[in-house]
């Protein structure tokens, strides 16, 4: 288990099916997160400990994160049906 450090950087490149959610990903994190910073750089997330922290839940709480992003992205047109046909009743 690698900690990083205050201040330490960490860069997390992300793959071309995910790359689309990073920018939103990021905002959502800049708020959320405590712990680290998050800036963005294409399809990369430059992240930097503002305390210790472990590595891998970084790497965990960012997949987590763009996937979240995108399902919601994804199922947005489901759910703007499903509100479509619930106010037709």
């Amino acid at each position: 288990m690698k900690t990083l450090t205050a201040g330490e950087s960490l860069d997390i490149e992300v793959g071309s099916g995910l790359a689309p959610y990073v920018e939103a990903t990021a905002l959502r994190l800049g708020y959320a997160e405590q712990l680290f910073s998050v800036q963005t750089d294409g399809s990369r997330f430059r992240v930097t400990a503002r305390a210790p922290f472990d590595r891998e839940a970084i790497e965990r709480r960012i997949a987590h994160a763009l996937y979240r992003e995108k399902i919601r992205v994804e199922s947005a047109p489901l759910r703007a049906r499903f509100l479509e046909l619930l106010s037709q009743r």
